[in-house]
């Protein structure tokens, strides 16, 4: 091999699960991949070459081992701060899927259930106008289903929280600097603030959009703000924070140990800093962004690494295998499974990677059959998914919101193709 690859190859035995249908994959010997990731590494470095990112990162996993990983770039462009798979910074809406995970974990303990009103657990009611007879329930917050909409008229200025920037206007682009000084002076709001505001009427952003003119659990309407909705009747049942549950049940179970929601709770030290390309489309150059978060932080604002995703990744494959450690047989399956079907969508994406074909509890189900869900927010774009046919997962993360993030899902899924036509 010409380059040094960081990655780690295990001989795979055949196992059988309680579910017949499902099994994992099987790997032959380690030579017949060697070459396949040595193209992958350099794919990888040409790709980047190309792109414009500061930094990114990928990985590839089968339920036992990290089969390759590689971080590439900046975390920090002006003291040259290496990006590596170690590097944490938010991972957009892949982090939804730990609220399903965590409603699931809740399940398992006899306090919740996905059939149950969620009027009946809050300290308020939510009700949508235009069906003030039909309850929401749980599984359709879960499932994108509410009628509680992606966003509120008064989202961008009101949602995101901004931390101390000496940014002055001319060193960014104006959109961008026009941005900060919109949402520099917001507050911090409770969970419970936060929906109310945007769920009853009377909240300061409620209005005549503040619900989709749909029966709840009709049609699928992916919602930012019904996963917050989720987290917090986790946190009611459960008597902990959502931040709390996921760690003792999620997070530290799996060894996660460079990851968690605020930044006060991880090592600043393996933080990159966000940036804003000057054109996503053919950046050539990225400017640093102010380090923020927003109110409903379960949404999106798991300060993670692809290392530790890795991690969570193997986890959710040997679950869907039967051999999960953190939730139930049962539990995984249910996680997984289809909850809709083409009645429930206005207009379904069949692209290949989409998070909008068809969904599981939070987890989005593509219309080749993965287990994925996508991210993008400031300074972020992330993929993570598994390939059910394969039992190979795939993960990337990358610090500005280039559009050519979506070649390197490409890359990657093309190799997690030829490693398992190898095994």
């Amino acid at each position: 091999m010409k380059t040094i690859l960081k990655c780690s190859i295990l001989l795979i035995l055949i196992v059988s699960c309680a579910d017949k249908n499902r099994k994992s994959p099987i790997a032959n010997e380690i030579s017949n991949i060697l070459p396949i990731l040595d193209s992958l590494n350099n794919s990888f470095e040409e790709l980047y070459q190309k792109s414009g990112f500061p930094g990114t990162a990928i990985s590839l996993v089968n339920k036992d081992s990290i089969i390759f990983i590689k971080g590439i770039g900046y975390a920090d462009i002006d003291r040259k701060k290496e990006y590596t798979e170690h590097t944490i910074h938010p991972i957009a809406s892949i982090s939804k899927t730990f609220v399903g995970v965590a409603l699931m974990k809740l399940i398992e303990q006899g306090k919740l259930d996905l059939n149950e009103k969620i009027n009946d657990i809050l300290p308020y009611n939510i009700i949508n106008p235009f069906f003030p007879g039909d309850e929401i329930l749980v599984k359709h917050l879960a499932t994108h289903t509410s009628t509680i909409p992606h966003y509120f008229d008064d989202f961008e200025k009101s949602y995101w929280l901004l931390e101390p920037n000496t940014i002055k206007k001319g060193e960014i682009p104006n959109e961008n600097y026009n941005f900060l000084i919109s949402i520099e002076n917001n507050k911090p709001l409770s969970l419970d603030e936060y929906i109310q505001n945007v769920c009853t009427k009377k909240g300061k952003w409620y209005n005549e959009n503040s619900f989709t003119k749909s029966k709840p659990g009709a049609y699928y309407n992916y919602s930012n703000v019904g996963t917050s909705v989720a987290a917090r009747i986790i946190e009611i049942r459960s008597g902990l924070s959502f931040s709390d549950y996921t760690k003792e049940f999620i997070l530290q179970p799996l060894g996660m140990s460079n990851s968690g929601w605020f930044y006060e709770d991880v090592d600043e030290s393996l933080l990159s800093k966000p940036f804003c390309p000057d054109n996503p489309e053919s950046p050539t150059k990225n400017y640093v962004f102010p380090r923020n978060t927003y109110q409903g932080y379960p949404e999106g604002h798991l300060i993670s690494s692809v290392s530790d995703l890795s991690k969570y990744m193997m986890e959710m494959l040997k679950g869907y295998y039967g051999q999960g450690t953190i939730l139930k047989e049962a539990s995984y399956k249910t996680l997984f499974e289809p909850q809709l079907t083409a009645e429930n969508f206005v207009e379904r994406d069949n692209s290949e990677f989409s998070d909008g074909y068809n969904v599981g509890i939070f987890w989005s189900i593509s219309s080749k059959g993965y287990i994925i869900h996508n991210g993008g927010e400031i300074g972020v774009f992330s993929f993570a998914y598994f390939n059910p046919e394969t039992g190979i997962g795939g993960i990337g993360m990358c610090n500005s919101r280039i559009y050519a993030f979506g070649e390197i899902r490409k890359l990657v899924a093309s190799f997690e193709k030829k490693i398992a036509d190898n095994q």
